[in-house]
């Protein structure tokens, strides 16, 4: 009787802790066993989901992440890693494995460099590079020229639209930004938008209240197509001007009825007689 008693109350506790653990699902109705093999069965079964997906994630990236042979040059290698960001966000990618996949589509001179890094970190102590935003930042240490930053943020800053359409210059105006590492605020980037704008669109633009680049790119397309649209006014009282008429240069008026200049012999007394050449009449 002792030892059943013993028993019971070690089951009714195990029950009660594995109902607090459960909040009392699937225990209710069942004895102590089948509640153990539970509760360890479901833990298995998370696991084991947890690893498909991880698998499942690395191979859906390693095919759909852009390679990098670091032969491009500079704005390429901006835009290779503009491209790689916006995959690793889109996807959800955990951070634990951002790196595994980027450094895996290094090939090249790339791939290279990247085993030099991590030989070299290695007999120096230091540990290995499982941060994403480090591993970008060492990249555009070896990859860019030096002063490409600065050299890029002064393009960005001097861009003027100039001879070119406004869809022209909008087109290069985002992809400066797109490669500059800015933290200026919309109103900043309205403002540095507006001001590479020719004088008379930005004097009309003034007018209005702009919030976003987008508003701005697409005001000053509408009056780019109006004043492309817009007769040429002249000013009030003129009049159009009309090409001269040709005329001859001046020729001295001829008596029709004779076809040539006669002229005569005349003497006077005492001096030889000359020609005069004087015209008859």
């Amino acid at each position: 009787m002792v030892g059943g008693r013993g028993r019971g109350r070690r089951g009714q506790l195990t029950q009660r802790l594995a109902e607090q653990e459960f909040g009392n699902h699937d225990v209710e109705g069942h004895d102590f066993d089948t509640s153990f093999e539970n509760l360890y069965h479901h833990r298995a079964r998370v696991w084991e989901h947890r690893g498909r997906e991880d698998r499942h994630v690395d191979f859906d990236f390693r095919v759909d992440l852009p390679e990098f042979s670091g032969t491009l040059q500079a704005e390429g290698f901006i835009d290779w890693l503009n491209e790689v960001e916006r995959i690793l966000e889109y996807k959800e990618v955990p951070d634990r494995v951002k790196v595994k996949l980027v450094a895996i589509k290094l090939k090249g001179r790339a791939s290279a460099w990247w085993e030099q890094l991590k030989r070299s970190r290695e007999r120096q102590g230091k540990s290995k590079i499982t941060n994403w935003e480090k591993m970008k930042k060492k990249m555009k240490w070896h990859f860019l020229p030096f002063g490409y930053t600065q050299t890029l943020f002064q393009r960005l800053h001097s861009l003027r639209q100039g001879a070119r359409s406004v869809n022209d210059y909008t087109e290069e105006f985002y992809q400066l930004v797109a490669r500059n590492d800015l933290s200026e605020t919309e109103k900043q980037m309205v403002a540095l938008y507006l001001g590479g704008l020719r004088q008379p669109r930005q004097d009309v633009l003034s007018l209005h209240s702009l919030w976003t680049v987008s508003e701005a790119y697409q005001r000053a397309l509408s009056i780019e197509k109006q004043q492309s649209r817009r007769p040429v006014v002249r000013g009030e009282g003129s009049q159009p001007v009309r090409p001269q008429e040709s005329r001859p240069a001046y020729q001295p008026q001829r008596d029709s009825s004779t076809s040539s200049i006669k002229y005569f012999r005349c003497g006077k007394q005492g001096h030889r007689t000359t020609d005069c050449r004087k015209p008859a009449g």
